[in-house]
């Protein structure tokens, strides 16, 4: 067996801590100190919330709010803007009326 050897250094992060869980300061973690949070995790929460509560109608306006992703993902494969653009309003109205049902 050879002997080996191993030399370990820690460097504190620029204005940071150690521990603070963003070792490079670049906060792609998702961790918010501000307690904002970002918009996509709430708006994931609300569906949640929606689909915990609202039960198969929600799921219906959940299943709605896909479909109107979808024709938006095809549309945008054709090239078809102005499908593009209903699909896009489509989606915005479906996942409005599933949002609400959880307030």
């Amino acid at each position: 067996m050879k002997p080996a050897f191993a030399l370990t250094i820690g460097i504190q992060p620029r204005g940071g801590e150690f521990g603070n869980g963003d070792e490079d300061n670049l906060n792609r973690e998702g961790h918010h100190k501000d307690g904002d949070g970002d918009l996509a995790g709430e708006v994931i929460c609300a569906i949640i919330r929606s689909l915990v509560k609202g039960g198969p109608s929600a799921v219906r306006r959940c299943r709605a709010f896909c479909a109107s992703l979808e024709a938006m993902c095809e549309s945008s494969m054709d090239k078809d803007r102005y499908g593009h653009e209903s699909a896009a309003n489509e989606a915005v109205e479906n996942l409005d009326a599933l949002i609400k049902t959880e307030e």
